[in-house]
């Protein structure tokens, strides 16, 4: 039985015991780091998940990150569990959010592509965009007005706007 376990030459790693049932890794006031390997040949072909800090633009940040050298593969990194999680998929630099067991968002490199419905908040208070920060275009099949089919703007052929709701008579 031990309070501390000090691993390398006396100051590279400190394994401590903060309070009951909880384990740190510290030592002073340097960062740390924890890695958990998949696979390790050597140091230079080898396959593991980082946990600590890295330093971005003169801020430091928490790490999570998949990474790999030579013949090891860098492998998905998932948060949450089976039906809720995000999934960052290696190397395709794609990003899923999934509720329920499915898709619900994907940002790739191309874009942010929707699985489902976009809507605002529960009254529709919410706007999309604001008066300096607008959408450049938007390009849309249809646009429906009111919340029971009001009114539908849709092109009927090039250069050809059209307003109907079924066989109702509209009014521009």
């Amino acid at each position: 039985y031990t309070d501390t376990i000090t691993i390398g030459d006396g100051v590279d790693a400190v394994l401590t015991a903060d309070a009951d049932n909880e384990l740190a890794l510290r030592n002073g006031i340097n960062a740390q780091k924890f890695s958990i390997y998949q696979s390790y040949t050597d140091a230079s072909n080898r396959s593991w998940l980082d946990i600590g800090y890295q330093n971005y633009g003169g801020r430091t940040a928490h790490w999570i990150a998949s990474k790999a050298l030579g013949t090891g593969t860098e492998h998905d990194l998932v948060i949450g569990d089976n039906s809720n999680k995000i999934w960052f998929r290696a190397p395709y630099g794609i990003i899923t959010f999934l509720a329920g067991g499915s898709s619900r968002l994907e940002i790739t490199q191309n874009g942010i592509l929707p699985f489902d419905t976009i809507f605002p908040w529960i009254d529709g208070s919410q706007d999309i965009g604001t008066d300096a920060k607008r959408f450049a275009n938007i390009f849309t099949d249809k646009i429906i007005i009111g919340d029971n089919l009001d009114a539908i703007l849709e092109a009927d052929a090039d250069n050809e706007l059209a307003l109907r709701n079924g066989t109702n008579n509209q009014q521009f």
